[in-house]
């Protein structure tokens, strides 16, 4: 079966970030909404909506904290590849991406980024989030964690895009590592 999902939407991001790929102050806000309908040939009618928050404070000489808010939602009847997945690389560190699949998720996220030496640092992480099908249906028991760790070394030294690698552990007995390019958010 050939799923079509032609879609329609904006977006609206605000960003006072110093650095693009390792920044040490300054905040990234950006709302995307894209819609799916039939009348314009997709197979699916339905929605999704994405917030995302993030905000880089330096506390002492050249480490920072680092937070990010992250919000996906669903409207209508998704397929089940669009809706939303809890964890990887880019969100809850250490809980298998699509492991949670629900409606909607939100994470909370914190990092810890120190310079080592030269072109490497490490990273401290942890964060919390759920998935779910209603606002209403949120409970403190349905909450799942990660923390973890990792290193980097910088490929381009000036801008600071890192390699990265990870290791995430969460409450959930999930576990895992990863290895990529560019930080978590």
């Amino acid at each position: 079966m050939n799923t079509r999902l032609p879609e329609q939407g904006g977006s609206f991001s605000h960003d006072t970030r110093n650095k693009a790929y390792w920044p040490t102050k300054g905040l990234f806000s950006q709302v995307t909404f894209t819609g799916f309908n039939t009348v314009f040939f997709s197979d699916f009618n339905y929605g999704k909506m994405i917030i995302d928050i993030r905000y880089f404070k330096t506390v002492f000489k050249n480490q920072v904290f680092a937070f990010q808010f992250y919000s996906f939602s669903t409207f209508g009847r998704p397929p089940l590849r669009d809706l939303a997945a809890l964890g990887g690389q880019t969100n809850l560190r250490g809980i298998y991406n699509g492991r949670y699949r629900d409606n909607n998720f939100y994470s909370f996220i914190g990092e810890y980024r120190v310079p080592v030496y030269k072109r490497f640092a490490c990273v401290f992480f942890a964060g919390f989030g759920s998935v779910y099908n209603s606002i209403n249906q949120i409970t403190a028991e349905d909450v799942k964690g990660s923390y973890g760790g990792g290193l980097r070394y910088a490929l381009l030294k000036k801008e600071r895009l890192n390699l990265r690698l990870d290791y995430g552990y969460s409450n959930r007995h999930n576990k895992g590592f990863y290895f990529t390019v560019a930080e978590c958010f």
